[in-house]
């Protein structure tokens, strides 16, 4: 829908008009194959691609043997990094991800509970090993959720001082409340992906929760738009619909730069620099890597998600 919207919004380049072809894959590997090269044989300049690290990961292996580019929508595992394959992307990736969070975490709690679902395991397993390792051995013990019950008896009688849950919004609604009843008050964490629950179900539900966010408040332009896509559809954005804005602003420079020849839009997007995109700057490297330049903590109290803190990221570039 975003993707859409923000077509809509500019259906054209200079006098050429803009096509968005909409391919409607399933999560199985050959399915996302067989979509990205028909895609590919259309002539698409770019493919405009995943949300989960699962397909990021199949979608970054037809890139690298595609002269098409893609660009992911909020695919974020390590697993991607570093392979300048020509897959990009505006989010950061979970190993920085995890150590910005342990380096939070470190300044108020000396024994954390790290849990992961089995949803989209590329993206929990790697973020919470991350978050695990910066912590360090008896700071942070990482837990797989896979054995709910047996793993929450541990994490009872572990006796851990914070909590940090990195698991789909439905499933942080359904702990929230299973942790709530087994009489922790804990300190509750969760990763950008929790933040989709509270447009789904009630903030009340996530009282007292913090979530550790790579996204701050959208700037006010990306804010109109995004309250338009909301008038549009009837539906609150999730800040994906925030990064497909963005990604479409960013692929839209590079088509006004050097065309739509994918072999050239792909050198285009290799090419370091900084871009502004819905929550401020974000750095992108030769590899399609990501930084942003600040890290934030939310917390949901009285029913209300409000920013605690924005924290700036000691590895986004500066300018010299």
């Amino acid at each position: 829908m975003a993707f859409r919207h923000g077509v809509s919004e500019r259906p054209r380049i200079g006098w050429r008009p803009v096509e968005l072809i909409v391919e409607r894959p399933s999560l199985d590997p050959e399915s996302q194959r067989e979509a990205y090269r028909r895609l590919e044989e259309r002539g698409a300049a770019i493919i405009l691609g995943s949300a989960i690290s699962k397909t990021g990961l199949i979608q970054a292996e037809e890139a690298s043997r595609s002269s098409v580019p893609c660009f992911g929508i909020s695919a974020s595992t390590s697993a991607l990094s570093s392979r300048a394959d020509g897959f990009y992307r505006i989010v950061v990736a979970t190993d920085e991800a995890g150590a910005a969070a342990a380096a939070l975490l470190q300044q108020d709690y000396q024994r954390v509970a790290v849990l992961t679902g089995a949803s989209n395991r590329a993206y929990t397993e790697a973020l919470g090993s991350a978050i695990a390792r910066g912590l360090g051995e008896g700071q942070g013990t990482l837990y797989s959720l896979e054995h709910e019950e047996e793993v929450l008896n541990q994490v009872v009688a572990d006796r851990p001082q914070a909590l940090f849950l990195i698991v789909s919004p439905s499933d942080l609604l359904r702990l929230v409340k299973r942790i709530r009843g087994l009489g922790l008050s804990l300190p509750i964490y969760s990763s950008d992906w929790g933040l989709f629950a509270l447009p789904i179900y009630s903030p009340d539900n996530f009282e007292g929760v913090r979530f550790y966010s790579q996204n701050g408040i959208p700037l006010p332009g990306y804010a109109a738009r995004l309250r338009k896509l909301q008038d549009r559809y009837d539906h609150e954005p999730a800040h994906t619909a925030a990064y497909a804005l963005s990604i479409l602003d960013i692929v839209y420079q590079g088509l006004e730069e050097v065309g739509s020849e994918p072999s050239e839009l792909r050198a285009w997007l290799a090419t370091p620099r900084t871009y502004d995109y819905a929550y401020g700057r974000v750095h992108m490297n030769g590899a399609g890597d990501a930084e942003r330049e600040h890290w934030y903590l939310y917390q949901v109290r009285a029913g209300r998600l409000v920013l605690e803190d924005s924290i700036p990221n000691p590895k986004f570039p500066r300018a010299p």
